[in-house]
């Protein structure tokens, strides 16, 4: 087991199963890699069969936190209903929360809300998070006018932020994280409209190093406040 270093002496992906080539002749002890140091990517003579990478485009192990309560999470036709409660990502009390581990330093992950049917005090959609005092989100707000905010917001332990877009009455918005492996990438549709950046920043906040944690970041779909949220699909992709 072991982990892969990301912007210098920094991972946020968690621990990692690696292959390395050994030599154990008769009689003596094992040999790993010549006894030269293991790198994230080893050339060996008979190389096991590379299967094509594929797009991953459905949770397969779906992930909650601590232990779940149950009625807040229903399938609404191809996607997820997610009532949201008092337990917030940061207060760490059974928030409402539905994801998946990022397994790779090049992902996106998108989904869709309607506005129109979402609940007013309730903020949803998607999170990158580390743990409870180190998470990034991009999310939906409807306010009692009936206009909506997306909102980026990071707790990076004491230090917390906001950035905002007033997007009106836009009916369905879709919201995305993605990565290259360096920077996290916050971004928002509004209608069929193309993609608007709402901010990025860099993984290494998320990092073991930084906030803590160890089993890595995780992606998913969220409710924090009253009522409830629709969500159309969610939709995660290596590359």
């Amino acid at each position: 087991m072991a982990y892969r270093n990301f912007g210098g002496a920094y991972h946020h992906l968690g621990r990692e199963t690696f292959l390395a080539p050994v030599e154990w002749k008769k009689g003596e002890w094992p040999v790993v890699n010549g006894g030269q140091p293991i790198d994230t990517l080893m050339h060996v003579a008979t190389p096991a069969p590379q299967l094509p990478r594929q797009a991953v485009t459905h949770a397969a192990d779906w992930l909650y936190m601590q232990n779940p309560i149950r009625a807040n999470y229903q399938r609404h036709g191809d996607g997820f209903r997610l009532q949201a409660s008092e337990g917030t990502l940061t207060n760490n009390q059974q928030p409402t929360f539905l994801g998946r581990r990022q397994e790779s330093s090049v992902f996106s992950v998108e989904t869709e809300i309607d506005t129109d049917s979402l609940d007013f005090g309730c903020k949803a959609g998607l999170t990158v998070y580390q743990i409870n005092d180190g998470h990034m989100e991009v999310s939906v707000v409807k306010y009692m006018t009936g206009t909506v905010a997306i909102v980026m917001n990071y707790t990076v332990k004491s230090l917390l932020g906001e950035e905002m877009a007033d997007s009106g009455h836009p009916g369905k918005v879709r919201l995305r994280i993605s990565s290259d492996g360096n920077k996290y990438r916050f971004e928002y549709a509004c209608r069929d409209e193309s993609w608007q950046l709402l901010c990025e920043h860099d993984c290494t906040l998320l990092s073991t190093e930084v906030v803590g944690g160890f089993t890595g970041a995780i992606v998913g779909m969220y409710a924090e406040g009253e009522g409830a949220a629709d969500f159309s699909y969610f939709n995660y992709v290596e590359e």
